[in-house]
C-alpha cells in the first residue's frame, strides 16, 4: 500500500507544471506603453505592458517600473505568473483602466512613474537587475493612443520596432499589439555623414547590430578606404578614412546581423561631401607684446607649415 501510495504521489508531481522562476534579464520585455492616454480617458490612466518572451513561466512578484528621471513604482505585490508568450498589464489607476478596457486583467500598483509624453525610459527591475528598457521618444508613436512593440524579439532601443497602435480601442493591453511584425530583417543603413575634413564618416543604422559584424572590412565608402569603424554598440557607427573624402561617396554595408540573428547581404546609402580646395588665409593679427605677435587664420593649420612660415 505504501508503495502504490507513493507512485500516485510521484504521478501526481510529474503531472504538476513547473514552479514559476523570477525572469532572467531580457525574458520579460516591455511591449506596450500607454504614456498619452487617449481622451476621453484621464491623463492618469497610464499603462505598462510587459510580455514573456522566454520558453517557461516566469513570476513578476518584485518587478518595479523604474522611469529615466528616477521616478520608481511600488513593487508588484504577491505572485504575477506570466506564462511563456502571455502579457501582463501594469496601471498605475485601476479604476480608469477598468473602466477603459473592461474585462482586461490587469495588475494596479500603488505608486506609478509619470511617464513623460516628450519622450522618457521605462526601466523594468527586479531584484537590483533591469530586465528590459525602452528609451522611447514622441517621435517614435503613442500620442494620444498607446505605443506598441513590433516584435519582442527585436530591439528594445530602436525607433523602427515602435509605433502608435492601430487598434480602434486606442490600445491593445493583454493582446497580441495590432502592428505586430516578427522581424526578418537584418539592420539597414539609414543615412551618412561626413566630417568637416572628411576623414571620418559617421553612419546611422536603423537598428542595432551584432558588434561582431561592425568592422572596417564590411563598410566600403567610394573613392576612399575605410581604416577603421567605431561602433557606439546602438545605432551610430563612425568609420576612419585613409584619406579625405574627394566628394560626394557611396557608404556600402554587407554581412551586418541584428540581435535575432537576421543578416542584411548589402545596404547602401549617400553621404555629401564638398572638398576644401582653398588655402587658409590670414583673419587678423594683434601684438601681444614687443616681440610677439599673434596671427588667426581662416581654419586650421598644420603644425609643420606654421613654422617660420
Amino acid at each position: 500500500m505504501r508503495r502504490l501510495i507513493l507512485l500516485v504521489l510521484l504521478a501526481l508531481a510529474a503531472s504538476l507544471p513547473a514552479r514559476a522562476q523570477a525572469p532572467a534579464p531580457g525574458d520579460v520585455v516591455v511591449n506596450e506603453i500607454s504614456y498619452d492616454p487617449p481622451a476621453p480617458q484621464p491623463s492618469a490612466n497610464e499603462w505598462v505592458e510587459v510580455v514573456n518572451r522566454s520558453g517557461a513561466a516566469v513570476d513578476l512578484a518584485g518587478l518595479r517600473i523604474v522611469d529615466s528621471g528616477g521616478g520608481t513604482s511600488a513593487a508588484v505585490a504577491g505572485p504575477l505568473v506570466v506564462a511563456p508568450g502571455g502579457f501582463a498589464v501594469l496601471a498605475a489607476n485601476g479604476t480608469a483602466f477598468a473602466a477603459a478596457y473592461p474585462g482586461v486583467p490587469f495588475t494596479a500598483l500603488a505608486s506609478f512613474p509619470t511617464l513623460n509624453n516628450t519622450g522618457d525610459t521605462v526601466r523594468l527591475t527586479l531584484g537590483g537587475a533591469d530586465l528590459d528598457a525602452v528609451p522611447y521618444l514622441a517621435s517614435w508613436g503613442g500620442t494620444d493612443a498607446s505605443l506598441e512593440r513590433r516584435d519582442p524579439a527585436g530591439p528594445s532601443t530602436s525607433a523602427s520596432n515602435f509605433g502608435t497602435t492601430t487598434d480602434p480601442a486606442r490600445g491593445t493591453p493583454g493582446r497580441q499589439n495590432s502592428i505586430f511584425a516578427a522581424d526578418v530583417t537584418g539592420p539597414v543603413l539609414v543615412s551618412a555623414s561626413a566630417s568637416t575634413d572628411g576623414r571620418t564618416v559617421t553612419v546611422l543604422l536603423d537598428e542595432p547590430a551584432d558588434p561582431a559584424t561592425v568592422t572596417a572590412s564590411a563598410f566600403t565608402v567610394s573613392g576612399a578606404t575605410v581604416t577603421a569603424a567605431a561602433y557606439d554598440g546602438a545605432r551610430t557607427v563612425t568609420l576612419s578614412l585613409a584619406a579625405p573624402l574627394p566628394g560626394n561617396a557611396t557608404v556600402t554595408a554587407t554581412g551586418l546581423r541584428d540581435a535575432t540573428g537576421n543578416t542584411t547581404a548589402t545596404t547602401s546609402t549617400t553621404v555629401a561631401f564638398t572638398p576644401d580646395t582653398l588655402p587658409p588665409s590670414l583673419a587678423g593679427a594683434s601684438a601681444l607684446s614687443e616681440t610677439t605677435v599673434e596671427i588667426s587664420f581662416s581654419e586650421p593649420v598644420t603644425v609643420a607649415s606654421a613654422q617660420n612660415a
